[in-house]
């Protein structure tokens, strides 16, 4: 009598497991694993189930990540993005290729010179000098062209607002050989219409170039 109790026991005990299931741990995994980016553009990627996490990339050149897992694409190129949890490590594949969907209609005459995306891919080298017409800094490395192009390209312009005292003169050199020296804050012509750049673009335009200096 007592075995049959126990068995009809453990007969309940087992219907109630099998209503209830314990909950199985979940997989540990990237949202993405690969990813296309354009230049400047920023991409958050999420580790899911993981408690902590430690982002890295393969070339930060290229494309960094923070702490969060915000992916920001720097220049062209393909790098890997990793998110490490434990021991484990799980990898992202990311190619960042150029924006030129905002550019392609926009024109900006600087000096009677086109300054278009046209002109940014020719473009070898990037000069800046001083009030005496001296080279000071030169900008080499395709991320930070592309950066003061940019700015040069797309920022806001004042309609005939007063030649600013902080112009600076900056010359492109261009793969043939060429070369095109304008001054920014001076002469800049869009439609026919005559404007000076804001002086904030200027100043970022000098900062920028010192930053990518011989780069």
């Amino acid at each position: 009598m007592k075995n049959r109790k126990f068995v009809i026991s453990l007969m309940l005990l087992l219907c109630l497991f099998m209503q209830f299931p314990c909950a199985a741990k979940e997989k540990v995994r990237l949202n993405h694993k690969k990813l296309i980016l354009k230049v400047g553009q920023i991409k958050k990627i999420k580790l899911k189930n993981a408690k902590k996490v430690k982002w890295s990339s393969t070339n930060k050149r290229i494309a960094k990540v923070d702490k969060k897992g915000r992916i920001t694409a720097e220049k062209v190129g393909n790098v890997v993005i990793t998110a490490k949890s434990g021991r484990k490590r799980y990898r992202c594949k990311v190619k960042v290729t150029m924006n030129t969907r905002t550019y392609k209609s926009h024109q900006l005459v600087v000096n009677n010179g086109i300054f278009t995306l046209k002109t940014y891919k020719k473009i070898r080298s990037i000069i800046l000098y001083d009030a005496s017409g001296s080279p000071m800094y030169t900008v080499t490395s395709p991320n930070g062209i592309y950066r003061i192009f940019l700015l040069l390209s797309e920022r806001k312009l004042i309609q005939n607002g007063e030649i600013f005292d902080g112009g600076r003169s900056i010359c492109l050199k261009y793969f043939d050989g060429k070369s095109y020296k304008f001054t920014i804050g001076r002469d800049l012509i869009v439609g026919g219409k005559v404007y000076s750049m804001d002086k904030q673009v200027v100043n970022s335009v000098v900062s920028m170039i010192k930053k990518y200096n011989n780069q």
